[in-house]
């Protein structure tokens, strides 16, 4: 795929502590497209690619999907799960797992 640029805000692991502070975001690049997962606050989500908007989704974080398109059309679809008091964010471009687990 070629993403090779990971960051984790507020923490140097992929999952991150649920009552942590919530302007962490995950955040990928691969110096064509940026993808970037942000929540807001405790009960939103957002897809951002190139800094565009792509996904929202305003509900309990207990397990949710977001879904967009790069710039050469190739979907991203993200799953963040909620475990043990645990976020995990996954990245997927075309079925391709290019952060998480």
């Amino acid at each position: 795929m070629g993403f090779f640029k990971m960051r984790v805000y507020n923490g140097n692991k992929i999952s991150e502590d649920i009552d942590s502070d919530v302007h962490e975001f995950w955040e990928i690049d691969d110096g064509k497209d940026n993808i970037k997962v942000k929540p807001i606050g405790r009960d939103e989500i957002r897809l951002y690619i190139n800094d565009k908007l792509q996904d929202v989704v305003s509900d309990e974080l207990k397990s949710t999907k977001l879904f967009g398109r790069l710039s050469n059309g190739k979907e991203v679809k993200v799953s963040i799960t909620v475990v043990n008091s645990r976020v995990n964010c996954y990245i997927f471009v075309d079925n391709e797992c290019v952060l998480g687990e």
